[in-house]
């Protein structure tokens, strides 16, 4: 006698089969998805640090990007601005990265406020841009997730010009 139609054994196996093979394809495709993320945070923060200059440049007035150390928000204003102005007081900017993306300041490089900048925040100054389009200061800012190889943008001083940075590469030729 020919049946038509499947047991619920046979419907719970498949079903089980799926589950252990969904199981095993999720964490591969999302350490291949991690390295876009983090390179999806370095474009994020190049394409608001060029906003800042250029604004910087055409307003006549100096641009602050602050971000919170080891984390993942990052805020833009006018560095003549009071801390935590309004838009209406010039161009105000607050973005966040890629989920579990990072942030972390390299020491020795990166210009430190010596106290947060918006009173009871932990956002500290990284970089301002000045109405000529130079930086105040030479910075490094690295992205990164746990178990990857952190990338490096770097702010030049003189030029205002941003590029990434190899720390193993010390001859200083850019990628």
């Amino acid at each position: 006698m020919k049946r038509r139609g499947y047991t619920l054994f046979e419907l719970v196996l498949v079903l089980a089969l799926v589950v252990v093979a969904a199981s095993l394809a999720f964490p591969i495709a999302d350490s291949l998805l991690n390295p876009n993320r983090v390179n999806a945070a370095s474009d994020c923060i190049r394409a608001q640090w060029a906003e800042m200059r250029g604004r910087a440049m055409s307003e006549g007035r100096a641009y602050r990007c602050m971000a919170i150390d080891k984390g993942g928000k990052f805020r833009i204003e006018p560095d003549d601005a009071d801390p935590g102005a309004t838009s209406s007081d010039g161009w105000v900017f607050e973005g966040e990265l890629p989920e579990d993306v990072v942030m972390v300041k390299d020491e020795g490089t990166l210009m430190a406020a010596t106290a947060p900048l918006i009173p009871g925040s932990e956002y500290e100054l990284v970089a301002v841009y000045l109405p000529d389009g130079t930086a105040r200061n030479d910075v490094l800012l690295s992205f990164g997730l746990p178990g990857l190889r952190p990338l490096t943008l770097q702010i030049r001083s003189l030029t205002g010009a941003v590029s990434f940075y190899d720390p193993d590469n010390p001859s200083g030729v850019q990628r």
